[in-house]
């Protein structure tokens, strides 16, 4: 009679293994491994009892018992893996949906992000309520439906490298700062300059449950630090100006961060504190009574701080491409100002905050979305032809993507909702 003889007839009416006993077993490795590198008292007795009760439980005769507790071990295992498996699944599609309570009867009701403002029927009370569905982050984002399914997972690896790098450089605070603006940033500095890149798979926070590709390079470290620095500078304008205490407890956090990136980025950090200063004080001037003209004039101005702003912002280093990736930052900044000025038209004129539309709206209501239509459309024609001149060649059809379309998506839905309930309030008017 062989061993495995004698081992068959020895295991026979046992329970042997299973999950339960799996799992113990690896415990048991991992704390002695622990007990090797650190001393720690009582671990090794916890090490002994759990490899003991690993052996009980392999060569028990009592199957039922045995397999009552591997089925208890076995729920709480997809509990576990349930929930962070559901945490994942809720981080992903808070990018893709807005999460809305029902105010009568507090039924959730997920609802697509990118829509305007938008009717919604709780399917549970039939209550009807409007909410706006907007798309998360900043304006320069892609055109999802226009961009191909590999260019996608392309720009979603590079936003998480960006991601990965905040992470890393100024933990978790970092992190909550992240903007598809500076996943942009990378992207086209990347394309420009071709550092090496590396590329992984790991898991991380938000997709706990699935690996994810992350793509990273010098540019994305580049474009964390200016996402931090421009934070910082909000922040601390936010709190000077208007006294929000979020924005000053903001500021505090990352009062260090940017002690660090003025030191490794003077010429940025100066042309963002400039300009967010001279940007302070034209919105705090009198508009007055001003003509068409001088009206576009200052409109121009206060916007243009926004532009030089960006423009230093997109040049990495002075070299021959520098000039235009400054012009190119520059019509860009202006388009984001004009474009977030449009997109707060309604909320600053209920609120009696500063707009600089809002004058131009009140002198000639009849030729006003033409007017902004035609300067947003000047602004974005500027930067691609600065783009244009780049030679990129990696990468371009997500940037051209952005510039040519993605730019465009937030103004085709405030511009869609706007008219859709003008419409609705000349109906109600008719009756």
């Amino acid at each position: 009679m062989n061993w495995r003889e004698r081992l068959n007839r020895f295991m026979a009416g046992r329970y042997g293994q299973d999950e339960f006993s799996a799992f113990l077993m690896i415990v048991t490795l991992i704390l002695l491994v622990l007990e090797s590198i650190i001393r720690v008292p009582f671990l090794s007795m916890v090490t002994l009892l759990l490899l003991a009760y690993s052996w009980f439980r392999i060569l028990s005769r009592n199957i039922p018992a045995r397999y009552a507790e591997n089925q208890k071990f076995l729920e709480l295992r997809g509990r576990v893996t349930g929930f962070f498996r559901n945490r994942g699944n809720r981080a992903e599609d808070l990018k893709n949906f807005h999460i809305y309570r029902c105010p009568k009867c507090g039924q959730k009701i997920r609802i697509p992000r990118g829509k305007g403002m938008i009717v919604i029927t709780c399917p549970k009370c039939r209550t009807e309520f409007r909410k706006r569905s907007l798309i998360m982050f900043g304006y320069v984002t892609v055109n999802r439906p226009e961009l191909k399914v590999k260019d996608l997972e392309l720009y979603r690896s590079c936003y998480c490298g960006v991601c990965d790098e905040l992470c890393r450089s100024y933990g978790r605070r970092g992190q909550i700062l992240l903007s598809y603006d500076c996943t942009f940033l990378a992207i086209l500095l990347t394309g420009l300059y071709e550092p090496g890149e590396t590329v992984r798979l790991r898991r991380c926070l938000v997709h706990p449950a699935v690996k994810h590709r992350e793509t990273k390079s010098v540019c994305s470290s580049y474009a964390a630090d200016m996402n931090v620095l421009l934070s910082y500078m909000k922040a601390l304008d936010d709190w000077q100006d208007e006294k929000k205490e979020r924005a000053r407890l903001l500021a505090h956090m990352l009062h260090g961060d940017y002690l660090k990136i003025r030191e490794h980025y003077p010429r940025q950090e100066r042309a963002v504190r400039r300009n967010i200063r001279l940007l302070s004080a034209e919105e705090k001037k009198e508009t007055g009574q001003l003509s068409r003209e001088e009206l576009l004039s200052r409109l121009d101005r206060v916007a243009g701080c926004s532009g030089r702003l960006l423009g230093e912002i997109c040049v990495y280093k002075e070299d021959i491409w520098a000039r235009d990736l400054r012009e190119l930052g520059f019509y860009l900044g202006k388009f984001i100002y004009l474009m977030d000025a449009y997109d707060d038209l309604e909320k600053d004129k209920k609120s009696g905050s500063f707009n600089i539309l809002l004058p131009l709206l009140e002198s000639d209501p009849d030729t006003f979305e033409e007017t902004v239509k035609s300067l947003l459309l000047d602004m974005a024609a500027c930067c691609c032809r600065a783009f244009e001149r780049l030679p990129i060649v990696k990468d371009v059809d997500i940037l051209r993507n952005v510039l040519y379309s993605g730019i465009w998506v937030r103004y085709n839905q405030v511009r869609k909702s706007r008219s859709k309930f003008s419409k609705e309030e000349d109906h109600e008017r008719s009756i």
